[in-house]
């Protein structure tokens, strides 16, 4: 979209990423709850894409209706399981949680694999 606003991130730029995303959020207006929400869900989405992935990627923000879309791309990344996420991992285990939370936190979370990078939406209404 024209009004999309692009944020770089890599294994020392979350902090940068989370103050551009809470910034973004609050310039359209989302309500402070959801905007916490969605820092939270940015940050871990960014977070495995640093851990797991290329160790970088692009948060791309825009308002869409009511609701703000935040996509995270990371390049070459791939998911194969497009319901990754939708069961929460084993109380015991260390990990497997950003996803899930995000899911939790967010009214959508797609995943997208194609054209050399993984994208994952997050989608939240801009009220609570």
């Amino acid at each position: 979209p024209g009004d999309a606003v692009t944020i770089g991130f890599g294994g020392h730029g979350l902090r940068r990423a989370r103050q551009a995303v809470a910034a973004y959020a609050r310039v359209v207006g989302m309500d402070p709850d959801r905007i916490t929400s969605l820092v939270i869900s940015a940050s871990e989405i960014a977070a495995n894409s640093i851990e797991h992935g290329a160790g970088h990627g692009v948060i791309t923000m825009w308002r869409a209706g009511g609701e703000l879309v935040c996509e995270i791309a990371e390049p070459g990344g791939a998911l194969d399981d497009p319901l990754a996420g939708c069961i929460p991992p084993e109380p015991a285990s260390p990990r497997g949680y950003g996803l899930w939370i995000s899911r939790q936190l967010c009214d959508l979370v797609e995943l997208r694999s194609g054209g050399g990078a993984l994208r994952v939406r997050l989608h939240l209404s801009l009220g609570s």
